[in-house]
């Protein structure tokens, strides 16, 4: 969701529901169109360094298993992994993006292009594409995110990812810190921050109006 305050509002499209009776049928329905070709089980991939990352690995292969699918866990360093999956070497891994300014067509949709060098999935779908290419000509932001809206729909439905969860960020800072500014890869710049030594003399006559 990106929001700037009387401005512009996007919110994505929703992602696919959990139905543990509808992933049954896909994969009676994979089984017989592959054959003796539907793996025998998949390897998960996700990086060493987070205690997060074996959870949610942990909790995958759980849910995978009770669906049908073994599924056996491969724990790498970052700089591997990334890597491989830039290589296409992978069958399931866990992987991230942040992005540096609120824009998802840029920072997010770009990546599943046909031949995108950070496309890790191989997604490659003309529609998709075309819908891209249609929105960039648009200059009136509102026209825009709802072209961005269509084209991220088309990645929902085609099952391209499993989106599992959105950074969030917390700060804490004392009330004499003025003009840190958040951003969206959580590194404030620090240039602009200065300590106010008159804080308590503004905080009392602003409690006094």
């Amino acid at each position: 969701m990106i929001m700037v305050p009387g401005e512009l509002c996007y919110v994505a499209p929703p992602g696919l529901d959990h139905d543990p009776r509808a992933a049954a049928r896909e994969l009676e329905l994979a089984r017989r169109e592959l054959g003796a070709a539907f793996p025998k089980k998949l390897t998960y991939r996700y990086n060493a360094g987070s205690e997060v990352h074996k959870l949610i690995a942990e909790y995958l292969q759980d849910q995978w298993q009770r669906a049908g699918i073994p599924v056996e866990l491969e724990v790498q360093e970052w700089k591997t992994l990334v890597v491989d999956t830039s290589a296409g070497n992978y069958e399931l891994a866990r992987f991230g993006n942040a992005a540096t300014f609120p824009n998802p067509e840029v920072e997010y949709l770009a990546l599943f292009e046909c031949g995108a060098s950070f496309n890790r999935t191989r997604y490659c779908n003309p529609e998709f594409d075309r819908r891209l290419r249609e929105l960039r000509s648009m200059a009136d932001p509102v026209l825009r995110n709802r072209k961005v809206y269509e084209a991220e729909q088309l990645i929902v439905e085609d099952s391209v990812i499993v989106p599992l969860y959105v950074y969030t960020q917390r700060h804490l800072h004392k009330p004499y810190v003025r003009d840190l500014a958040m951003n969206l890869v959580d590194q404030p710049p620090l240039y602009r921050v200065w300590l106010d030594p008159q804080w308590q003399t503004r905080a009392a006559q602003a409690g006094a109006r």
